[in-house]
């Protein structure tokens, strides 16, 4: 196990894949219908979404207990994101 930027335990190769699959899956999102609300994402597919975030990954994590989920929030049409 090797540990990677986040301080996670991570194999090499395979967690990140499915990182790069879930941020993939979270870009195709309609952002229009989803904006101002969290999203969980596991295995590159959408398991909750809504504005009560403990809610939602308490049930994501009795559901899918031995995945990481992928958790985001969809920005407002208005907000501005930098790109660094």
């Amino acid at each position: 196990m090797v540990e990677d930027s986040a301080g996670l335990g991570a194999d090499r190769g395979g967690a990140a894949a499915v990182r790069a699959d879930n941020l993939d899956a979270f870009l195709k999102l309609d952002q229009r219908k989803l904006a101002d609300q969290y999203v969980v994402l596991v295995g590159a597919k959408l398991v909750a979404k809504g504005t009560d975030i403990e809610t939602m990954l308490r049930r994501v994590k009795q559901r899918y207990p031995r995945q990481t989920p992928f958790v985001a929030k969809v920005p407002s049409p208005t907000t501005l994101i930098l790109w660094l």
